[in-house]
This record gives structure tokens, sequence and C-alpha cells, in this order.
């Protein structure tokens, strides 16, 4: 019994000197290339060609110009940010919302009765509902300008928001909607015999969509163009639907190209999330501990060392930053390892950093570069229903024509070829279970109709 307890006396003393060791370790210095992707550039306003003011401003008074609106809610939140990183004051943002009120658009009920572009027989519907759409779009004239005003500013850059997580995100719902509304009014044109003002419009919407993807810092925001080149594909796919499929549409889809570098790249918008892990996790957690009593004893039995969690987090960022450079089938690998843990002594030496760096991990982002590769599946699907169309065969010769365009008609992923599903008229590719709760249905599947 007193060996038990000698033995337990001696463990005891033993891990609490490790610990004490690991405690009063000093902090690392913070890595150069690391601190590199910390530098902010300075916010610029001039930037005529940045979608992002716009966006801030999409919901200014009608009798505003929305990217001047935009930069002042901008200089607002930009102003309450710098404050509060120089004394601690929370941003007011029920203040700078009183300042630069929003408007409130029109709410018509008959938006939500518009045909899904994903959805199956969308031509039809929306031959006979051109009045429909003509209507809404006089409701909501004027954000749909805004919309298309979009496609002179091709880049978007977010200047300001990694550096607080109050900081609202621009109206990306707004937007989407009125590419809906302004896909809607495509459709109608096209049903009218219009299809030159229908594909040329497209065709700018597609641009601007693929220029957003390539163009941009922000995660959120690579996800939101990768939805409008999603939604862009089945309106061609809708279009191939006609009875008349007009040459120019064939040829614009044969030359649709695939993804380039800049489209997958992840680079820009992982600097951006490391950022946002200094200005959001770890100072918010460096003034959360000094909030009250309890908060206090709590940090001071908690170590927490800055520079070393930024250092163990980068690594991590840094390889994300690459994901947007493997296959499919490589980011598929990496999705269905476990994520490595960290090391004991990590948690005695930066308790509170080693936290933050398994909440932070931004493994789960090769979901996201996952879907931005599923855009070329999707692509790869549209353009062998182009290729079938242009043969005016029924698509009870659907089968036929897949089996010999075997070698030419790849999926996403190498195992996984295109598949022709004769009930319900669809055109898809499987994907591996682990990847299917990221890519959804609308990623892989092209419904036809007779």
């Amino acid at each position: 019994m007193r060996l038990f307890i000698k033995t337990a006396f001696l463990v005891f003393f033993l891990a609490l000197a490790t610990y004490l060791v690991l405690y009063f370790s000093p902090d690392q210095a913070l890595e150069p290339e690391a601190a590199a992707w910390l530098k902010l550039e300075p916010i610029d306003y001039s930037a005529t060609q940045n979608s992002y003011f716009t966006l801030m401003g999409f919901l200014a008074p009608v009798d505003h110009d929305p990217r001047q609106f935009g930069i002042t809610r901008t200089k607002a939140w930009a102003q309450a940010i710098e404050n509060h990183e120089k004394t601690g004051a929370e941003p007011d943002a029920a203040a700078i919302a009183r300042t630069h009120p929003e408007t409130s658009m029109p709410v018509d009920k008959r938006f939500a009765d518009l045909c899904v572009m994903s959805a199956q027989n969308c031509l039809s519907w929306y031959a006979e509902h051109g009045e429909t759409v003509a209507e809404l779009s006089g409701v909501y004239a004027p954000w749909l300008a805004r919309y298309q005003s979009l496609y002179q500013k091709p880049r978007y850059h977010d200047p300001i928001g990694a550096r607080h997580v109050n900081m609202p995100p621009p109206n990306f719902r707004t937007m989407l909607n009125m590419q809906q509304l302004h896909h809607a009014q495509l459709l109608a044109h096209y049903t009218q015999g219009e299809h030159d003002i229908a594909l040329s419009q497209l065709a700018d919407d597609l641009s601007y969509a693929r220029s957003l993807l390539a163009n941009n810092n922000h995660l959120i925001t690579k996800m939101v163009a990768v939805k409008m080149i999603v939604d862009i594909f089945h309106v061609y796919s809708q279009f191939l639907d006609g009875k008349r499929i007009p040459l120019a549409l064939l040829q614009t889809i044969a030359k649709l190209p695939a993804l380039d570098t800049a489209e997958k790249n992840m680079q820009q918008v992982e600097h951006t999330e490391f950022q946002a892990l200094h200005y959001t996790n770890i100072t918010q957690s460096e003034q959360s501990r000094q909030t009250g009593m309890f908060d206090k004893l709590l940090s001071a039995l908690l170590s927490y060392k800055p520079n070393a969690t930024m250092n163990h987090a980068f690594s991590q960022y840094r390889e994300a930053a690459q994901y947007g450079n493997l296959s499919p089938e490589a980011l598929l690998e990496i999705r269905s390892q476990a994520s490595a843990g960290l090391f004991w002594w990590h948690y005695g030496y930066n308790m509170t950093g080693a936290l933050l760096v398994e909440i932070s991990n931004p493994a789960h982002h090769v979901g996201y570069a996952l879907r931005i590769q599923a855009l070329d599946g999707l692509l790869n699907l549209l353009k062998l229903k182009a290729r079938f169309r242009a043969e005016g065969r029924s698509l009870s010769a659907f089968p036929e024509f897949l089996e010999n365009q075997r070698g030419n008609a790849p999926g996403l992923f190498k195992a996984h070829p295109v598949q022709w599903d004769e009930k319900y008229k669809r055109l898809y590719y499987n994907v591996p279970k682990a990847a299917e709760s990221v890519l959804k249905p609308i990623y892989r599947v092209l419904y036809s109709a007779e």
C-alpha cells in the first residue's frame, strides 16, 4: 500500500513538473510565412471592378448608387473595427444599420412559384408563364439592374470581413434571387424564339460567375460562384429541351471550357480563413479570458501562446491551400482520412491554442474543393446531352447513344462513368459514398424532356 502511495505521488509530481515546464515555456516566434499570410492589404475604395462594395450596398434605397452606399457602409465598419482593435469596444452593428439604412425589396408570392432550373421541363413552364415573368421583372427592375451591373465588376475582394466575426456579409441571397429571375427572363425569351438574346445574356452571366470563382478571396463567395455556375449549366440544359435546337446553342456548349487553374485555386480563400482565425478565434479568446473572476482563474490555469497557435494552424491552412491542385480522387482520399490529432504535450504547452487549432482545422474545406471540381463533371453531362440532342433522336435512343459514347463520357470520378435513368429521364454520374453529402444531385444530374 505504501509503495502504491509513493508511486502515485511520484507520478503526480512528475506530471505536475512536466506541466509546469511546458506551461512556463516561452511562446514561439511567428513563422515568417505565417506572418506574411496575416498581412492585410489597405482597403482600396477606388477598385471599380470589385463586386464587394456593390454587394454590400445591394439593398441601398432605390435612388442611391449601390456601390457608393456599400463603400460608405464598409468605411463605417472599418472605423468601428479599428476602434475595437484599439480599445476592445465592440462595433455597434445596430447604430451602423441606423446610420446607413437598407431598404426592403417588395415581396411577391409569385416569385416562389418560379420553376427551379434543376427541375424537369422548366422550358414548358416558362412558355406558359411568360406574362408572370414579365410582371415580376417589373416589380424587381431596380435590383435586376443592380445584378447585371455586377458584370462590370468581375472580381471580389473582401478587405475587412476577416477582422471581426460580427461583420455582416454581403447580400448574396438577394443576388442569387435576382440571378434566378434573370434566368426566368432568359427562358421566357428562349420560348418566344429569341434565341440570340437568351444565349448572349446567359454567356454574359456565365462569364461573370466564372470570373467571380477565379478572382476572389472569400470561401463563401467561392461557393456562391459555384452555385451560380451550376444554375447556369442547368439553364443551358433547359434550352436543350426545346423542340428546335439552334446551331448556336450546340456550338456554345461545345466550346465551354473546363475549369482552369485560377478557378480551382484555394490559395486566396485560405489566406482569408487563416486571417479570420487570427482576428476572431484568437483575438476573441484573449478578450473573453479577462471578463470575470472565473475567467481570470481559468486563464491562469490554461496556457495560451498566440504565436505557437498560429504556427501550428498555419501548416494546416497551407495544406488546404493546395486542395485546388488535386484530383477529385485525391481530394476524396483526404476526406476519408481521419484528421491527425495533436500530441499530448501540445495541450500542456498551449492548452487554449491547441483547442483552437482543433476547432478551426480546415481539413473539411476539402468538401468545398470537391464542389468546385464537380463543375467539370456537370459540364461533361451538359456536353453529352448536347451531342445527343444534335442527332435529333428521341430519348428512347439514349442508352444506345451512351453506350457508343463510353470512351467520351467521363463522370467526375474515373470509377463512376455517366449513367442514363430511363424511368426519370435523367443523365447522371454516381459518386463514392464519402462524397454523397457534399455532391448533392444538383451537381451531378441533368433532367431531359421529350
